[in-house]
Order: C-alpha cells, then sequence, then structure tokens
C-alpha cells in the first residue's frame, strides 16, 4: 500500500484513533460495561468517515487537491473532521447509550440543544492534538528513513561521478587549461571577480551580499560582492552542474564530496572545505536527479 496514500492515511489514522480512544476512554467509553472494544471501533469507523467526507469537500467543493501544502488546505480538512467527527460521534453516543439519535439534540424537556455536539467537537479537537503529535513523528520517521535510503544512493553516484571527472579531466586537462573561460561575476561596486566554473565551489547569499567560494592553486578562496544569488544564476546558466539548491545557495555538483541530511533536506559537504551546503526541500528532486544523471 503506498504510504503517501489517501488509503493508508485513513487506515492509520482510524487505527490511531481506536487506540487513543482505548486508553483515554472519552466521550462516556469508560462508562460502558458490555462490548466496549467492539464499540471503540466503531469509533475508529466513524473517524474513517468524517476524513473522507472532508477529502471530498476540500477537493472538489473548495477545490484543493490532496497534496498541496497550502495552509488554508490545512485549516479546512481540520475544521471539517472535527465538525463532522463531532456531529457523528454524537449521534453514535446516542444510539448506544439511549437507543435513538433524537436524545443527542433534545433534552428532556423536550427542547432543541446541541450541548452534546459541541462537548464532542471539544473532545475531537483534543483527539487530533494526539493525532498530530502521532502524525508528526510517524512522519518525521519516514521521512528520516527516505532520506537514508536517499544518502546512501547519492553517495555512491558522486564517487561514480567522481571518478568519471577525475578520467575526463586526466583526459583533457590540456584543452581544459587553454579553453576554459572565467565567467566574471560584477557586483553592484566596481569590485568583480572572474571564476572558472570548474573552480567554483558554491555561492552562499548574505543579505544583500554573496561570498563566492572556489579555488586558485588548490586553495579554497573567498570573496564578497554586492550581488544578487539570481544574477549569478543567470550567469551559470550554461553550466548544468552549477545550480540552485538552496534560496541562499548555488553549489558546483562536481565539488560536493559527501551527503547526508535530515526530514528537511540534504546538507552537502564540498571538498576543499569544512563549509557545508543546504538544499531545501523545494530542490532537492533537482539536485538528486543531477547527481543521479
Amino acid at each position: 500500500m503506498n504510504k503517501n496514500g489517501l488509503a493508508y492515511y485513513v487506515i492509520s489514522i482510524s487505527l490511531a484513533v481506536v487506540v487513543i480512544i482505548a486508553l483515554l476512554q472519552p466521550f462516556g467509553v469508560d462508562r460502558i460495561e458490555s462490548h466496549k472494544y467492539p464499540i471503540i471501533l466503531g469509533y475508529g469507523f466513524l473517524t474513517a468517515i468524517a476524513i473522507l467526507v472532508s477529502e471530498f469537500i476540500t477537493s472538489f467543493v473548495f477545490r484543493m487537491k490532496r497534496g498541496s501544502k497550502s495552509k488554508y488546505r490545512i485549516v479546512i480538512i481540520n475544521a471539517l473532521v472535527t465538525l463532522i467527527m463531532g456531529f457523528l460521534i454524537t449521534c453514535y453516543a446516542s444510539v448506544i447509550f439511549t437507543g435513538n439519535i433524537r436524545s443527542a439534540f433534545y433534552d428532556t424537556n423536550g427542547d432543541f440543544t446541541l450541548n452534546a455536539f459541541w462537548i464532542n467537537c471539544f473532545y475531537a479537537i483534543v483527539i487530533s492534538f494526539f493525532l498530530f503529535i502521532y502524525s508528526y513523528f510517524v512522519n518525521r520517521n519516514r521521512l528520516l528513513s527516505e532520506r537514508l535510503k536517499e544518502e546512501i544512493e547519492l553517495n555512491k553516484a558522486l564517487e561514480r561521478r567522481a571518478s568519471q571527472v577525475l578520467i575526463s579531466q586526466s583526459e583533457s586537462i590540456d584543452i581544459v587549461a587553454k579553453d576554459e573561460k572565467k565567467i566574471i561575476i560584477k557586483g553592484n561596486t566596481k569590485e568583480s571577480l572572474g571564476v572558472l566554473p570548474s573552480m567554483l565551489q558554491f555561492i552562499e547569499a548574505e543579505g544583500n551580499y554573496i561570498n563566492v567560494f572556489y579555488l586558485e592553486n588548490g586553495v579554497s578562496q573567498k570573496k564578497t560582492l554586492r550581488c544578487t544569488l539570481k544574477q549569478v544564476e543567470e550567469l551559470f546558466k550554461d553550466y548544468p552542474n552549477i545550480i540552485r539548491c538552496h534560496r541562499a545557495f548555488i553549489v558546483n555538483i562536481d565539488k560536493i564530496k559527501h551527503v547526508d541530511g535530515n526530514a528537511q533536506g540534504y546538507r552537502l559537504h564540498i571538498d576543499d572545505t569544512d563549509r557545508t551546503v543546504l538544499v531545501s526541500r523545494a530542490y532537492a528532486t533537482s539536485v538528486y536527479d543531477i547527481i543521479e544523471s
């Protein structure tokens, strides 16, 4: 089953709700004397219905597709799940304890009331808090596991790439030395820097300035210029191994010696320097594809 699919999400959340209710026993579950656990499983089933209905409304009524990272979608779907769960639980609990749904919305005097509904919505919010903690750690562990597998693959790819670069350089070192042209990075002042693309390590944005790290006579050098990363990215657009990997970094793929990371993204360790370059999730796929290619 696809761990990123809706079915996996619904089943895992529903089972988590069953466990939470079995432990906390809200909604009067603690007063149930017989068939307690089958009834608790019913709450898990109601959770699945609430999630599916909320997903349907969010996707087809509000036109916010699943997988979107929109904050509005997250707020809307959580609000819908809470309200739908509150209604379903109110009806379900009323049937269990009184044998009919009417008593859930009418008091002993026959007056319409939503007290039970709002109380159950509150319980749903409390359970949602525990689900949020559960989902956070599950997703974090899943991402860490995926990152670990990707790191192993990327580091193997880097080793292959490094050997290919060494062979290529040994076969054409004279041609490279004669024909490779420096790229002139001009700052917004009179300062500028000429750097060979093959010697560029990485470029870091720092406020209105950039720090250019490059090799000169085998030693890592740093030059600070008043310039934007966007301007530099345009200068190196014809060099596929020099790419944007973060809102604050451009990196030369051929200068990466090692990759590690966490749930937020990768860290690139660069040859001939102790500095690391960050890779944000927005650029992770493109960096991964280029290294693998």
